[in-house]
């Protein structure tokens, strides 16, 4: 391990990966003279420095690691536990586990900030379409006799100018995993890449936006598969010293929820509308909207993030997402923040609504006081707790509305939206339940 400090050494260390992510072992001795024992001293009270000025106490932000297997760049770390024996010289060892893992770097402190980053999403290449492989066929007899395969990366699908977003397509082939396979591989990536290097979460922010905008397009919890960085000032270069390129190495990082084993495969009717329905264009303009009514669409979508949750707590979530996304709406339409703030639950709600109510496969008037009433039976514990159907009546309607509002906003036709809806599962579900409400109501009577 190098830490890039003078007053310390390289030092011996393990590295692994486990669940959690990657970890290094850095071992002291616990006493004055070895510095490493500072960086795992918190809740130690030291007479000669009670103020904790004198010493580094914390390990630096980046690391780098080298070993027979080759190299690694350790970025954002953080200590993750420690053990010790008190009282002499004894022997301890410190954990630190790290934001980003950059496989191959020559440098942690180099990727603090970073030129380019390309990701991974589950479904995003079904959803783009965007393809590098084509194939020709050869019949003879009504037979294929041969096939011609060509690989050839498409030019790039630019969707925003923040940080020259694009959709970016590439492939592999090469030997298999059985004897004498030889496998082709397609990928779609998001790409951002900027000429000065920028932190982490500035790019993030626009990765995250568009897997965001796949889940929702999908109502499903679609995770990044994958991760690739690139640093201006380690690119590849001959033994002269002379740069002929840039070089992206992978990451690995559990912060941004990566999938663990194969990605989701989903189909082209998997989602609501697809990319052809909007363009670049209309991805810009998603991360226009992820921007301005952040709080929100932040709730509505994180309602997949409840895996296991019950309705209730899906209810609950998706109320809360409607009260702020009616509220931003009122204010973008030019009434004051005051007045906004006096309109009903049920008034923010059907604001959302009437913006959609003409593409809506069932009637929009009656699910503003359905919300409301589920979401109050629901957050109150002096209300009447909702009926299972009615809830669910309730939450399927407002996922589709928030769906069919994102579509519309996006640039996606009134035509392809209510078809779109009309064929969604959901819909076909809602329509369900209306019958079984009826029937229900009937016995009742």
């Amino acid at each position: 391990m190098i830490d890039g400090l003078q007053e310390t050494p390289r030092v011996a260390a393990k590295l692994e990966r486990d669940e959690l992510g990657v970890q290094l072992t850095i071992p002291f001795l616990d006493g004055h003279d070895d510095i490493y024992s500072y960086w795992f001293s918190s809740g130690i009270m030291f007479g000669d420095d009670p103020d904790r000025t004198k010493r580094r106490y914390n390990p630096p932000s980046s690391l780098s690691f080298y070993d027979s297997a080759g190299k690694v760049g350790l970025v954002g770390s953080r200590v993750s536990g420690s053990k010790r024996v008190m009282g002499g010289t004894g022997i301890g060892e410190g954990r630190l586990r790290f934001d980003y893992t950059i496989l191959g770097a020559m440098s942690g402190p180099t990727y603090e900030q970073i030129n380019g980053l390309r990701s991974e999403i589950e479904g995003l290449g079904t959803w783009v379409g965007l393809r590098s492989l084509s194939t020709e066929p050869e019949l003879e007899a009504g037979r294929v006799k041969a096939v011609d395969l060509r690989l050839e990366s498409p030019p790039n699908i630019p969707v925003a100018r923040r940080l020259n977003a694009e959709f970016r397509a590439n492939w592999r082939y090469g030997p298999g995993t059985a004897p004498d396979e030889i496998t082709i591989s397609e990928r779609l990536q998001v790409q951002t890449n900027v000429k000065r290097g920028v932190d982490w979460d500035d790019h993030l922010r626009v990765h995250f936006s568009i897997r965001n905008l796949l889940r929702l397009v999908a109502w499903r919890e679609l995770k990044f598969a994958s991760h690739e960085v690139t640093r201006a000032t380690d690119g590849v270069r001959t033994l002269d010293g002379k740069r002929h390129g840039d070089i992206w190495l992978p990451v690995l990082t559990q912060r941004t929820g990566m999938t663990v084993g194969p990605p989701t495969k989903l189909r082209q009717n998997d989602f609501l509308f697809n990319f052809t329905d909007v363009g670049g264009k209309g991805v810009g303009r998603w991360l226009q909207l992820v921007t301005k009514f952040e709080r929100g669409l932040s709730l509505l979508i994180g309602v997949l993030d409840l895996d296991g949750a019950s309705l209730e707590a899906h209810i609950a979530q998706i109320g809360i997402g409607f009260e702020m996304l009616g509220y931003d709406l009122l204010v973008e339409a030019g009434i004051s923040r005051t007045q906004a703030s006096k309109r009903s639950y049920a008034e923010l709600v059907a604001v959302v609504t009437a913006a959609v109510e003409d593409v809506l496969p069932f009637s929009g008037a009656g699910f503003p006081d359905l919300l409301r009433r589920t979401y109050i039976g629901v957050k109150h514990a002096d209300r009447a707790r909702p009926d299972v159907n009615e809830g669910l009546l309730a939450y399927l309607q407002a996922v589709q509305v928030v769906r069919a509002w994102v579509g519309s906003r996006l640039g996606v036709s009134k035509g392809r939206l209510q078809q779109a809806l009309r064929d969604d599962a959901r819909s076909l579900r809602i329509q369900e339940l209306y019958g079984e409400l009826a029937l229900a109501g009937s016995k009742k009577a």
